[in-house]
């Protein structure tokens, strides 16, 4: 029985990113292009040769930062919906490590490049989580806010004090060489970032399956009652776990500023924060699900561009199918919920 639970729990996202293609399908028809023409050409220009999968692994690694900022909070049953602005602090403070402090060798400069994004990133998420302990005041709410200001704090710095030049575009300088992570693949954009964030997927997997914290912050998200009475601390747990969150969000900014952009410019991130949510609920909060799910997003970002090149069909159609597979998973796990409920009851009979 136990084994029929798992099948469900892993048939169901499948079914739904199969049932959400076919009504894009339905769509793609609907505008007068070929479902099938249409799929070869997104799958063409995601990972049809070794340029385009380098390229969506790149579009993917900010994606699996977001998207564990979200889920690890979302463990605790809180709400980041502020990856967006951890993602804003934390590049422009790796960009004002990477461009101010000169004189450094790579070994340290990069480093501490990193530090300062993750950094930046946990202390802005140690706003909301604040003031979610100590007055109550909703996550979704705070987070959604700081967003904004994140946004225009970093609009201020580009446009005023870090500027490269007040006759030019608004930009900052170039990130010093020996802050750039360096790329792995000659002829490619694909950097040590994927590294990083594959190493941030086995650490998350580590914390919740085999670490007294893990359980104590997935205690909490269950139960904050029971939890209380078996002693864990509900509003450490819940500060933590959210500032964890925003150190995940920040290195996704560090790291789209050393190892993809080189320099921070206004509006850098194409809603990397919005989309982490849709990687979490499609990945399941489990690691594993967090990595496929992320570069799925990214190979449809990337594809889109060729979809929207060769064929009449509009980039919005993408977005679309983010968002209904995103809906259908969230519908296929209440029903394997369901289903595997089902199951345990009648294992129990």
């Amino acid at each position: 029985m136990r084994l029929r639970q798992k099948l469900i729990a892993a048939a169901m996202p499948a079914l739904a990113i199969l049932a959400a293609l076919l009504i894009v399908a339905v769509m793609i028809a609907g505008v007068g292009e070929s479902p099938a023409e249409a799929y070869r050409i997104l799958a063409q220009g995601a990972v049809g040769d070794w340029r385009s999968l380098t390229d969506t692994l790149v579009k993917t690694v900010p994606l699996i930062f977001t998207g564990l900022s979200f889920a690890f909070a979302a463990k605790c049953n809180i709400w980041n919906i502020g990856a967006e602005g951890q993602l804003y602090m934390g590049a422009v403070a790796s960009t004002a490590v990477g461009v101010y402090c000169t004189g450094l060798p790579a070994l340290l400069h990069l480093p501490l490049a990193l530090l300062a994004g993750a950094l930046a990133g946990g202390l802005w998420a140690s706003i909301p989580a604040w003031l979610k302990v100590r007055f109550k005041i909703n996550e979704v709410v705070s987070t959604i806010m700081l967003n904004y200001t994140a946004i225009l704090v970093v609009s201020a710095l580009v446009y005023g004090p870090m500027i490269e030049d007040p006759f030019k575009s608004p930009q900052t300088c170039k990130i010093l060489p020996t802050a750039r992570l360096p790329v792995l693949f000659e002829g490619t954009k694909l950097h040590a970032g994927i590294l990083l964030a594959l190493l941030a997927c086995v650490l998350y997997h580590l914390i919740f399956r085999h670490m007294l914290f893990g359980y104590r912050v997935s205690a909490v998200g269950k139960n904050r009652e029971a939890a209380r009475f078996s002693g864990i601390s509900v509003e450490r747990s819940i500060c933590m776990s959210m500032i964890i969150a925003g150190v995940f969000g920040g290195l996704a900014g560090a790291i789209e500023m050393l190892g993809t952009n080189g320099l921070l410019i206004i509006g850098f991130s194409p809603e990397y924060g919005s989309d982490g949510i849709a990687v979490a609920l499609l990945g399941q909060l489990e690691a594993v699900g967090i990595f496929l799910s992320a570069f799925l997003l990214g190979a449809l970002r990337l594809g889109a561009t060729a979809l929207q090149r060769k064929t009449d069909i509009p980039q919005q159609m993408i977005t679309i199918m983010q968002g209904i597979i995103v809906l259908f998973v969230i519908a296929g796990s209440a029903i394997g919920r369901i289903l595997q409920n089902r199951a345990a009851k009648k294992e129990v009979k």
